[in-house]
C-alpha cells in the first residue's frame, strides 16, 4: 500500500480517534471513513491510503473532516419557565436533526431519480449502498493489487499483456459491467443519465456526472467535484 497522508492527532483529535477506532475494529487494520481508505500502523499512526508514493502530514482539523465537538453538557430536561413544574423530554441536537433531514432529502432525491414515490427512497438507498460497498472494496483491491474486504484483485489486462476491448474485456471490466447492471436494475432496468462508476477508492463509486447529461435532483448529496453521490453514508 502507498501511504499518502498521516492524520495529525493534535490538529484533528476527534477524526483521528474515530478513524483509529474503525481501523482497530476492522479485521485488517484498514477502514473506510467518508469514502476514503485509512490504515493504522504498528506504532498507532493513521495514514490515508492512496495511489502515489509521496508522504506528508495532513493539516485538516476536525471541522474540515466534518466532526464536531459534543455539547459541553447534557441538555436540561426540566422546563423551569413553567409554573407547574412540567418536564420536557430530551430533544435531538441540532446536528442530529440536520443529519436526519439530509438523509430524508437524499432518499427523496433517489426516489425522484427513479420515478418512484418518496416513500421508496430509503429502500433504494439500501440497495445502492450494498452495491457501493462492493464496488468501493473492489476499487481498493485494484489500487492495492491485493484482495480487500472479500473482493479479489482482478487484472485489468489479459495474460498476454494486451488491454481489454469491447469484444474481449478484461476480468475487471467484466466486473464493472456487472456493477452497472446491478445499478440499472435498482432503477428499473436503465442506468440514470450521466451515471459514472468511479474507480478511485478514495471517493464514492456510484455517481451522477452532470457534465455527461446527468440530472442531480434537489436534495441529493454531492461531493467536492459536484458529482451526485447515489449511496453516501450520511453521518453528520
Amino acid at each position: 500500500m502507498n501511504q499518502i497522508t498521516k492524520i495529525n492527532p493534535s490538529i484533528a483529535p476527534q477524526a483521528h480517534a474515530e478513524i483509529t477506532k474503525r481501523c482497530l475494529e476492522s479485521h485488517n487494520g484498514i477502514a473506510v471513513f467518508k469514502g476514503l481508505c485509512y490504515e493504522i500502523t504498528v506504532g498507532g499512526e493513521v495514514w490515508h491510503v492512496g495511489h502515489g508514493t509521496q508522504t506528508f502530514e495532513n493539516n485538516w482539523d476536525d471541522i474540515t473532516f466534518g466532526i464536531y465537538a459534543e455539547p459541553p453538557s447534557a441538555p436540561c430536561t426540566t422546563n423551569h419557565s413553567t409554573s407547574n413544574n412540567e418536564t420536557t423530554t430530551p430533544m435531538k441536537t441540532q446536528a442530529q436533526q440536520a443529519t436526519q433531514e439530509r438523509r430524508q432529502q437524499h432518499h427523496a432525491a433517489l426516489a425522484a431519480l427513479a420515478n418512484k414515490p418518496a416513500s421508496e427512497g430509503l429502500k433504494l438507498w439500501r440497495k445502492l449502498r450494498r452495491i457501493e460497498r462492493i464496488a468501493n472494496a473492489a476499487a481498493t483491491a485494484q489500487c492495492n493489487a491485493a484482495p480487500y474486504q472479500g473482493q479479489p484483485f482482478r487484472p485489468n489486462w489479459h495474460k498476454d499483456g494486451s488491454e481489454g476491448t469491447e469484444s474481449n474485456p478484461t476480468e475487471y471490466e467484466v466486473f464493472c459491467d456487472s456493477i452497472r447492471a446491478q445499478v440499472a436494475k435498482v432503477f428499473g432496468g436503465e442506468l440514470p443519465k450521466g451515471f459514472k462508476l468511479n474507480q478511485d477508492p478514495r471517493g464514492y463509486s456510484l455517481k451522477i456526472d452532470k457534465d455527461k447529461g446527468g440530472i442531480i435532483p434537489q436534495g441529493m448529496d454531492t461531493d467536492w467535484g459536484s458529482y451526485g453521490i447515489l449511496a453516501p453514508e450520511i453521518n453528520h
